[in-house]
């Protein structure tokens, strides 16, 4: 038996940007790719990271929405 796992802080519209810049600054990560990519992260990307969450086996989470993607149910 393994206790489900609960995730308290989570940018599901992001997840289409894990992995990306692994090997940048915190700012340059957010210049170079966050904010160019925000405009086109739409509510499919919170959904695929709602799917990566569940895949995980997390039971409960919480989303921080951006303002231009509304957190997926």
């Amino acid at each position: 038996i393994f206790p489900g796992l609960i995730n308290t802080h989570n940018h599901l519209w992001q997840t289409m940007l894990k992995g990306l810049g692994d090997d940048m600054g915190l700012i340059d990560w957010i210049r170079t790719l966050l904010v160019p990519t925000m405009p086109l992260i739409d509510d499919e990307a919170a959904y695929l990271g709602s799917a990566e969450v569940a895949l995980a086996r997390t039971i409960a989470y919480e989303t921080f929405p951006s303002s231009t993607a509304s957190s997926a149910p």
